[in-house]
C-alpha cells in the first residue's frame, strides 16, 4: 500500500529527544524513506551508526520522527538539506550525521579556520560546546572570535 508523500521530495528528521540529538534526511521520495528509516534502525541496520548506537542503548524510546519537509519542485533538494540542518544546529541539536567515531581528537589549527564555511565553524563551536573532551584551552577564543 502506497504511504503518503511517497513521492514527494522534502526532508525527514528523527529528533533524539534523550541526547538533544537529531538526524536530518532527505530524499526524492520521503515517505518511502521514512518507512526504511524506521525498519532499518528496528533491525539494526541503519547506516549512520552514531543513531543506531543511540536507538540500541535506548531501545528506540525518546526519539521522535517528524512529519516531513516537503520541497517544492523548484527548490534544490541539496540546497534545502543543508538549510534545515544549519537551522537544528543553531537550535542547539548535535547532528547524528555529523557524529563520527574516531579514537582520538585531532587538534585544528587556527590557519585553517579561516578556510571553513559558517556552517562548519558553528559545528566546531556546537562539538566543543557538547562535547567538551577536546583540548580547547588553545583554539576557544580563536573560535568565539571568527
Amino acid at each position: 500500500m502506497a504511504g503518503k508523500h511517497d513521492k514527494s521530495k522534502g526532508i525527514f528528521i528523527i529528533k533524539d529527544n534523550e541526547e538533544k540529538r537529531a538526524y536530518v534526511g532527505k530524499s526524492s521520495s520521503v515517505g518511502t524513506a521514512i518507512r526504511s528509516a524506521k525498519s532499518k534502525l528496528k533491525k539494526r541496520k541503519f547506516h549512520n551508526d552514531s543513531l543506531q548506537s543511540d536507538w540500541i542503548e535506548f531501545d528506540g524510546k525518546g526519539f521522535e520522527f517528524l512529519d516531513p519537509i516537503l520541497i517544492s519542485d523548484d527548490e534544490d533538494l541539496k540546497i534545502a538539506h543543508q538549510r534545515i540542518r544549519g537551522e537544528y544546529i543553531k537550535d542547539g541539536f548535535l547532528l547524528h550525521n555529523d557524529i563520527e567515531y574516531v579514537d582520538k581528537p585531532q587538534k585544528i589549527e587556527t590557519s585553517e579556520l579561516s578556510n571553513l564555511t559558517t556552517y562548519e565553524q558553528d559545528f566546531i563551536r556546537l562539538i566543543i560546546k557538547k562535547i567538551g573532551r577536546m583540548d580547547i584551552d588553545t583554539y576557544s577564543e580563536e573560535l568565539n572570535n571568527l
